[in-house]
């Protein structure tokens, strides 16, 4: 289990509208305090392939397809 705050965001987090079903991003540069250790922080949660994460309980991302969604965040930017 990882305890983590704002490791992705579901929402464009410069225009703050949601992102289309199964994407996720990390946080803008501008929220983020070191924003390659950020990317590498999501990278390194994709490769635990952890079967759900918190956003996973409002149904955005699927169990089965949350690795490609962090990887996908990753590469954001």
């Amino acid at each position: 289990m990882a305890i983590v705050s704002d490791v992705i965001y579901l929402v464009d987090s410069t225009r703050l509208k949601p992102l289309p079903e199964g994407e996720a991003s990390v946080p803008h540069p501008a929220w983020a305090w070191d924003h390659a250790k950020a990317k590498e922080s999501v990278r390194r949660l994709a490769a635990l392939e952890r079967a759900s994460s918190a956003p996973a309980t409002t149904g955005r991302c699927a169990a089965r397809a949350l690795r490609p969604v962090l990887e996908s965040a990753a590469e954001r930017y």
